[in-house]
């Protein structure tokens, strides 16, 4: 019985997350996972880590529509190093630039 209930309770913090939930995801291209920098909740904290990931990014929103880019700077916004695993959701891990790639 215990065995069978920390089976379950590991294997649903494992899930992976679908496209279709409430995240702004930056990457490269809606359609290229691998190059996901992170997903987040909220759209400021996105934004940031688009003006840190480089050029060629871009912010999607839950639908899969560009709603930032790398170079835009509505909000102000100065691109710095910050460690985001705090607010990621899913697995991150650093690439061999120091950079972190969601998983």
């Amino acid at each position: 019985m215990l065995n069978k209930l920390l089976s379950n309770s590991s294997s649903q913090s494992n899930k992976p997350i679908a496209k279709n939930d409430n995240l702004y995801r930056v990457r490269l291209s809606w359609d290229d996972d691998s190059s996901q920098v992170g997903a987040f909740t909220k759209l400021s904290t996105a934004k940031k880590a688009c003006a840190n990931a480089g050029p060629g990014y871009f912010v999607f929103d839950p639908s899969g529509q560009v709603v930032f880019k790398y170079g835009d700077n509505p909000d102000g916004i100065t691109p710095r190093k910050t460690n985001y695993t705090d607010v990621m959701i899913g697995s991150a891990s650093k690439d061999e630039r120091g950079q972190y790639r969601g998983g």
